[in-house]
């Protein structure tokens, strides 16, 4: 592993990390936060040959550990596609993570393509495609809590379950109530799961939550459901809920 050194641009420091197995004097080409680096490597100097424009590096890193992965629908272990929903709140930041003309893997079928075609998101995309955007799966405690918090499971039962079906016995209660596809649930992770379950209960219990309707609705009723019911109680514009995760919303809703 070569020693990084610090490439300087106006106005910004970017840290150039180093990729294994590029030796001394050799040269190599790696993606280095989604920018596609040419390096000739010389004892520890690292040379970059290329522009990271106006340092977008910084919202990049701002997307928590996002991994491209040279296969399509394959994220390699401990990771999962990012979702569409996760895509579009931070269109920016992972778009600059692709090169101009890259289209890359979303979950459920989706795609999400680089600046050449203006950071475009597809939901259903049926072509073979090189790269797929991943995020690491986060803990399951906030999945824990909420089964044990509404009453779907009892600590026994999940002290019976392996944590990782903690994850499943949640999207099954979720199928049973609401219409939305295996595919948006296999997009999110298991921290925004947990907060979307959360906003399906909210409703579920709420004055707006009839079965037979709940039963209908996908994944955009009810967040607009939850808008609608919050800017009600909190005064709060519509077009600023617009702009909250699903975190966000169930955080107003239970804290006020």
């Amino acid at each position: 592993m070569l020693d990084a050194r610090l490439v300087v641009w106006p106005d910004c420091i970017c840290h150039a990390e180093a990729c294994d197995g590029l030796l001394s004097g050799a040269s190599g080409r790696f993606r280095w936060h989604g920018f596609q680096i040419m390096v000739c490597a010389f004892r520890h100097l690292i040379l970059i040959s290329t522009v990271l424009t106006a340092c977008g590096l910084a919202s990049a890193q701002s997307t928590p550990s996002v991994v491209l992965n040279d296969s399509d629908f394959a994220c390699p272990d401990g990771l999962r596609l990012m979702s569409p929903d996760y895509a579009r709140t931070h269109q920016n930041e992972v778009c600059n993570l692709l090169d101009d003309w890259d289209i890359a893997r979303l979950s459920g079928g989706a795609s999400l393509s680089g600046a050449g075609h203006d950071c475009a998101i597809q939901d259903i995309n049926r072509s073979a495609l090189g790269l797929s955007v991943c995020l690491p799966i986060e803990n399951l405690s906030y999945i824990r809590g909420l089964l044990l918090s509404a009453g779907l499971r009892t600590p026994q039962e999940l002290t019976a379950m392996s944590p990782e079906s903690w994850r499943g016995a949640l999207v099954t209660e979720l199928r049973n109530r609401i219409a939305e596809s295996d595919g948006f649930y296999d997009g999110l992770g298991n921290d925004d799961l947990a907060a979307f379950a959360g906003l399906v209960l909210y409703l579920q219990k709420s004055k707006r939550g009839d079965p037979l309707f709940l039963s209908e609705a996908d994944a955009r009723d009810i967040r607009q459901i939850v808008r609608i019911e919050l800017n009600e109680q909190t005064g709060i514009p519509l077009t600023d809920l617009i702009r909250l995760s699903d975190q966000e919303l169930l955080l107003i809703l239970t804290r006020g």
